[in-house]
């Protein structure tokens, strides 16, 4: 009997260390499912992941926005710098969204230019944090009566919505620069855009150019 019971353990042992020994988990084998472009991202899609093939990079929806997966640190935080070569007509009394064209540098993939076809000429924060942001646009006023109530507005928009912003005084008949330096506390999908807005009679001109037109953000620390 105690033999019987001996065999019957060490069998037991056997077939555990066998079976053990077949179950293995390979860290290299999470299969996502693979899309060529982001689907719609909402709250009830919270917390699916995609691998996208056409950036070859993996993205979280967290309710409101697809975000790299890339883990920012000191050599891969967020950080953009764009530009627009060429000119835009702007209305009186509006808000127009000033749009980017080229890219000098896009770590992270967050910076949408204008030929996107969602959300054109928007960062779109991929981390909870503060970020930086430099704008700067040249505005071209010839030919305008200007008088001492006309201003001109460089907006940072966030969400669609004014951030922040800087006022300045128009003069006659110059290349009238505005531009804005700004920390901004956001959140993961926030997006930001700049915009101008001025109130001088008659439609002005925005000048753009390599050093007329650009604007840059980096992440300054995770929160």
């Amino acid at each position: 009997m105690k033999a019987t019971t001996i065999l019957t353990v060490c069998l037991l042992l056997f077939i555990g260390s066998v079976f053990a020994q077949s179950i293995t988990i390979d860290p290299a084998a999470l299969d996502l499912p693979r899309v060529t472009s982001l689907p719609s991202c909402s709250a009830s899609t919270k917390g699916r992941m995609v691998y996208n093939t056409t950036d070859n990079k993996m993205y979280y929806c967290n309710g409101t926005a697809w975000i790299n997966t890339e883990v920012a640190g000191p050599q891969n935080a967020p950080a953009f710098g764009v530009a627009n070569i060429g000119g835009l007509n702007i209305e009186t009394s509006g808000t127009t969204i000033v749009p980017f064209t080229t890219e000098s540098y896009d770590i992270g993939n967050n910076f949408n230019l204008a030929a996107a076809g969602v959300d054109p000429n928007t960062f779109i924060a991929p981390f909870d944090g503060i970020y930086h942001f430099d704008a700067y646009v040249s505005l071209n006023i010839s030919g305008a009566t200007i008088i001492s109530s006309n201003f001109a507005i460089i907006q940072l928009l966030v969400n669609n919505a004014v951030a922040t912003q800087a006022s300045y005084i128009p003069v006659a008949n110059s290349n009238f620069i505005l531009q804005i330096s700004r920390d901004l506390k956001l959140v993961a999908g926030d997006k930001v855009k700049v915009a101008v807005f001025e109130d001088i009679a008659g439609a002005q001109y925005l000048k753009m150019g390599a050093l007329m037109c650009t604007f840059s953000g980096h992440l300054v620390t995770k929160y």
